[in-house]
């Protein structure tokens, strides 16, 4: 029956007698409050994340690496962000099938998520597109850039490329 269904299912379900409807009305409207809640974080989850990934999506990165800038802007903190593109990767899922290409972007996804972390905003922006937005020094972001470029799995090369664009972190640029 689902989420929703299953939480109406417990609405339905036999109450203890209790003194005053006042307390069983009020005991409902919280568990449908919870069923709402836990709809309302399921639809916020796939409005803004890739399905396949989990990773932020094209929209909440944007909104996060405008907030990021102006926060930049306003205190002059560092500022880089990424684009990793797969080179070539409708060759992975031509020789290979669609499931094992998922599983390559899931992976992808993994490792530059566990390079750039929270508070990083890492996320698929495309099919085989990624992009990232950090507080690190720009100098540092390449640095650990091209370190997961190296750090690809032996004998699979998936054609990671990277373009990093950074900000100036100080008033004198």
């Amino acid at each position: 029956p689902g989420l929703a269904g299953a939480a109406f299912a417990r609405l339905r379900s036999p109450v203890a007698p209790v003194r005053g409807r006042r307390h069983i009305a009020g005991r409902g409207n919280r568990a449908l409050l919870l069923v709402v809640a836990s709809l309302e974080e399921q639809l916020h989850r796939q409005a803004f994340h890739d399905q396949l990934t989990g990773l932020a999506n094209r929209a909440l990165f944007i909104n996060r690496a405008e907030h990021a800038l102006a926060l930049h802007r306003r205190h002059l903190r560092s500022l880089a962000v990424l684009f990793c593109d797969l080179d070539d990767f409708k060759a992975v899922n031509d020789r290979h099938g669609h499931a094992h290409g998922d599983s390559v972007l899931r992976a992808v996804a993994n490792a530059i998520y566990a390079a750039f972390g929270p508070p990083a905003v890492t996320a698929r922006t495309g099919g085989e597109e990624f992009a990232v937005v950090t507080s690190l020094d720009p100098a540092a972001a390449i640095a650990e850039a091209d370190e997961l470029q190296g750090r690809s799995a032996p004998g699979f090369d998936p054609g990671l490329t990277g373009r990093v664009r950074g900000a100036p972190t100080d008033s004198s640029h």
